[in-house]
This record gives C-alpha cells, sequence and structure tokens, in this order.
C-alpha cells in the first residue's frame, strides 16, 4: 500500500498570516486565496516530495465556491507538478479526515490542532507544523525546528511513524522553513 502525505494549505504553504486582517476578508474578498504569498521553502519541499514519487495530497478548507477556484488557481502556480485529483476542498468547519479515501495509510501535516485531532481518530498519523501564530506561547518544545537544512531532520521526526521513508529520501534541500511537531 502506497503511503500519502497530505499538506495543509492555509498556514502551511500558502502564508495566510502573513495578510493584514485576514479573518475578516478571506470569506468575501476576492483574489484574496489566489494572492497569498507562498512560504516558498514548504512548496520546494512539495514540489521535491512529488518529483521524487511521493504520493502528495493537498487538503484545504474554504468557505465558498469563489474561493476553492482561487485555492486550485493557487496551487496550479506554486505546485505545478501536484495532480489535480490530489486537491481536496472541503467547506470550513468540516472534518478533514471524513475527505481522505486512505486514511490510515496518510499523514497529514497541519498547523490546527483540531484537523490533526481529528485525523488520527480516524486512523491517519499526523505531524504538527509550528508557524508564528501557533506557537505564540512557546508551548510547542518537542521536535520543534526553526529551519529544516536536511531532509534528514524531518526523517528523525516521521521514522516512527513510517520508518521506510529514511531509505527512500535521498537527497538533501536547501534551507527549508518546515517546522513541525510530532502529534502522538
Amino acid at each position: 500500500m502506497n503511503k500519502n502525505i497530505v499538506f495543509d494549505m492555509d498556514g502551511v504553504l500558502a502564508d495566510f498570516f502573513a495578510e493584514p486582517n485576514n479573518l475578516q476578508r478571506f470569506e468575501n474578498e476576492r483574489g484574496f486565496f489566489k494572492n497569498l504569498k507562498p512560504i516558498a521553502n514548504n512548496n520546494k519541499m512539495v514540489r521535491d516530495l512529488i518529483y521524487m514519487g511521493f504520493n502528495v495530497y493537498i487538503i484545504s478548507a474554504s468557505p465558498n465556491k469563489q474561493a476553492d477556484k482561487e485555492k486550485r488557481q493557487w496551487l496550479t502556480k506554486y505546485i505545478p507538478n501536484l495532480k489535480k485529483e490530489n486537491i481536496i476542498i472541503c467547506r470550513n468547519g468540516q472534518n478533514k479526515a471524513d475527505f481522505m479515501k486512505d486514511i490510515e495509510n496518510s499523514i497529514l501535516i497541519d498547523d490546527y490542532t483540531q484537523n490533526l485531532i481529528q485525523w488520527k481518530a480516524k486512523g491517519g498519523k499526523t505531524l504538527k507544523y509550528i508557524n508564528a501564530i501557533n506557537d505564540k506561547n512557546g508551548v510547542h518544545k518537542v521536535f520543534k525546528i526553526k529551519e529544516l537544512k536536511d531532509f534528514k531532520d524531518i526523517i528523525k521526526m516521521i521514522d516512527s511513524i513510517w520508518y521506510y521513508l529514511i531509505f527512500f529520501w535521498p537527497f538533501k534541500a536547501n534551507k527549508c522553513s518546515v517546522v513541525i511537531q510530532v502529534v502522538r
């Protein structure tokens, strides 16, 4: 059975939190999602994972059909090698775990704890992405990395989840800004 690596979009790949008044704007402002700045090194890592043959999915919550369209445009622009069928859009407030067919063989990388709890409850594996917003109190001490300099760093964190990845991760990355925490 193939393993799936599933990334959240907003706050993990797209810099949602860099936008001023983001919570007031995201539901109704045309162009909001399409114009989000990428978290460049994270997107590079996703493109590299796809290039290496990993099954990569993006799952993102969205407030409406206009935002769905913009999120798809954004992904096409910044992660062009992502298969269209590997983009999953659900509505805000819906359980992302309900949308993944093979959740037992899927690991979710997300910045929102509730999504991770729900994913794990359905049998999936999880990694918490730490960003400037969800780590203001500094409570995430274990498995926290400020800058990923080598893919081996991420492997050390997930080897207990999928040990085989150690043998299939053949190259190094230059400065990925991934910060994650294992949620066990």
